[in-house]
């Protein structure tokens, strides 16, 4: 177990709490017998929701992406107690991972976007440096 799948963890038992859990005998009916399939959000629905989380941005899952991603939720899902139902353990997986990639693609673009501002104020710096130097008398 790796700190970062605990992480994890502790963030999907707290901020998924109401949402049924499979804790009951194996004779008894499972809650996604009773819980309506039309409750559950898409997966580019709970992704968007994630994106919009304040301790889910916290987690900076999209930096985990260099790993082995798809294990580390598995664990972190496997770590909840108690678990959640199967169906929402595969949506929060693909959520999960859907929300990262889009994480990390975020974190490039910002990165993109300041080297860029970086570049032209250099520019127009540089620009504005040989306009004043070029129009001084001599």
């Amino acid at each position: 177990m790796t700190a970062s799948a605990q992480q994890l963890a502790d963030y999907l038992g707290a901020r998924f709490r109401g949402w049924p859990r499979d804790t009951g005998p194996a004779w008894l009916p499972r809650p996604d017998t009773w819980w309506p399939h039309s409750d559950r959000p898409t997966t580019d629905q709970l992704a968007a929701e994630l994106l919009g989380d304040a301790e889910f941005a916290a987690l900076r899952l999209g930096g985990w992406l260099g790993t082995d991603q798809g294990r580390l939720i598995a664990e972190a899902l496997e770590l909840v107690s108690p678990p959640f139902l199967r169906p929402d353990e595969r949506l929060l997986q693909e959520a999960l991972t859907l929300a990262a990639r889009q994480q990390a693609q975020g974190n490039r673009f910002a990165g993109l976007f300041a080297v860029g501002t970086v570049a032209a104020i250099t520019a127009a710096a540089l620009l504005a440096i040989g306009t004043r130097s070029a129009s001084a008398p001599s």
